[in-house]
């Protein structure tokens, strides 16, 4: 199966061949976000706010939902961006730091802030920190085609 075939033929010419591709990005972040997702809603629903985690009602879904949330929304608007669009190097290597970053803090928070001797409550926060260094990939394929290639957004309007 091809997956650049649902890619513009603008997001094609700038991401070229050989090199990453921005279809096959846009799926593992995704995949790795959904499943980071199911694992905190499941967590959530059961043992969150039992016992010694208990930091107070809703806790845990304002600690560990945010970021795999963020990363889904972001993802399906780039699934719209790379097929009617252009889905440039240098705006997902932008995007992949803000989600890296975003990511890792919320992983690290989530797992530092319940303890680990209990129920697995910290479990979500280790899916948050995987997204976290799928998105440190996708910044450092991104990032080596800008360099490699020198390409840069062209401005859209000229005065």
């Amino acid at each position: 199966m091809n997956i650049r075939k649902y890619e513009s033929r603008k997001t094609h010419q700038v991401w070229g061949s050989g090199h990453g591709s921005p279809s096959l990005m846009i799926l593992a972040s995704l995949i790795v976000n959904t499943i980071a997702l199911l694992v905190v809603i499941i967590v959530n629903t059961t043992v969150v706010d039992d016992g010694s985690n208990d930091y107070g009602q809703g806790f845990g879904w304002t600690i560990m939902t945010p970021a795999p949330a963020a990363g889904i929304l972001w993802a399906l608007l780039d699934v719209v961006v790379v097929r009617i669009s252009v889905l440039h190097p240098i705006y997902y290597l932008t995007e992949a730091s803000i989600l890296m970053v975003f990511n890792l803090v919320m992983g690290a928070m989530s797992i530092s802030f319940y303890s680990w001797d209990s129920d697995g409550s910290w479990v979500p926060g280790i899916f948050v920190l995987i997204s976290g260094v799928v998105y440190l990939a996708i910044m450092v394929i991104s990032a080596v085609l800008v360099h490699k290639r020198k390409t840069r957004p062209q401005q859209i309007y000229t005065a």
